[in-house]
């Protein structure tokens, strides 16, 4: 478990997140190749969905330890393939931790396990318990889509011969078919009611064991 973010297991509280696809058209993050280019048909959002999805409730705030489920969809240009790589979470005041690896392996399992994809063409998704920041409830996730030429690369995390190698000798192995990567981002606000509960009590008990003097 990383040190970085908490989780534990909260009651589960209702919660809306929504992004509509043609708000988020595909702008590549960099300018790798000079080969093949998008056109404006390519879309490509990530969500991050509560257990408890109201219509009638506009707020986008989960629980910490709530099942959550973190997607990537794409709807890119026949023969463009993309895939989800280089994810983390960031608390906006420089505080971040890694998802996934180059690879698109992951990096803390016990955290956030794999995307996989799912059956839903171009889409990828997986699910963990909610955690948060210590020191802010906002968690920004981000992740690079890699779009390939035909298909992207794909790679068995579990393999250890392979996965001695860092992500530039993967990157430079992988050149031929990628064609660029684009970031996409999304955030949602992680409360963690029974935490500050509990030092909220530790402090009013501080605060009464100093008012009272036993003889």
């Amino acid at each position: 478990m990383s040190s970085a973010v908490r989780q534990a297991v909260d009651p589960v509280v209702q919660v809306k997140c929504h992004l509509h696809e043609d708000m988020l058209p595909i702008k590549p993050k960099s300018s790798r190749r000079s080969g093949r280019k998008l056109n404006d048909g390519g879309r490509a959002w990530l969500e991050v969905r509560g257990s408890a999805i109201s219509a009638f409730n506009g707020a986008n705030i989960l629980t910490v330890g709530e099942h959550t489920v973190l997607s990537v969809h794409t709807k890119l240009p026949d023969g463009i393939t993309g895939m989800p790589v280089d994810c983390r979470v960031e608390d906006g005041h420089g505080s971040s931790q890694s998802l996934t690896d180059a690879r698109g392996c992951p990096t803390e399992p016990s955290l956030v396990p794999a995307l996989h994809p799912a059956k839903s063409p171009g889409t990828w998704v997986t699910a963990f318990p909610a955690f948060s920041f210590p020191d802010s409830s906002l968690v920004h996730y981000i992740c690079l889509l890699m779009l390939c030429t035909g298909e992207c690369p794909q790679y068995t995390c579990m393999d250890d011969e392979n996965g001695s190698r860092n992500s530039r000798n993967f990157q430079d192995d992988s050149e031929e078919n990628i064609l660029d990567y684009v970031e996409l981002y999304n955030n949602v606000e992680v409360t963690a009611p029974n935490i500050e509960l509990g030092y909220l009590k530790k402090d009013m008990s501080d605060i009464l064991s100093g008012m009272y003097l036993c003889l």
